[in-house]
């Protein structure tokens, strides 16, 4: 999914790809499996919920009106592909599967798949402001 993100990031001319990732909330965001996710990205991946709790997330998607969207029924990346997915990724094993695998075919079918969301509901949003 990280490949199809910066895929999309590059054509709007984005420079890095923000996720709702938190640190050991499923099997793929244990600190193994991030960095053997990231090997395959140039861009900067940035996770500003890393360190969130799963009722903190809610809480904070509820004020940005974006937990309609997360609660929808979707099979996740981990039960398409493994019904009991590692928590600790092997890189050479990842690559060697990855090698198998027909990554334009999947990269195609997943962009033709995708859908744009446009949030509007910026102003409930807390966001510190930067003061530099």
């Amino acid at each position: 999914m990280l490949r199809v993100a910066e895929y999309i990031a590059k054509q709007y001319g984005h420079q890095a790809i923000v996720t709702g990732d938190s640190l050991a909330q499923v099997a793929s965001q244990t600190l193994e499996n991030i960095v053997a996710q990231d090997i395959s990205i140039d861009l900067p991946i940035l996770r500003p919920l890393i360190a969130y709790d799963k009722e903190e997330i809610i809480t904070l998607a509820r004020k940005i009106g974006t937990y309609e969207i997360s609660i929808r029924f979707y099979k996740d990346c981990c039960s398409l592909i493994a019904p009991n997915p590692s928590t600790k990724a092997n890189l050479e094993k990842v690559e060697q599967i990855e090698s198998e695998l027909d990554l334009k075919t999947i990269m195609k079918d997943s962009l033709d798949k995708s859908e744009q969301i446009i949030i509007t509901n910026k102003d409930q949003a807390i966001i510190p402001k930067l003061v530099f």
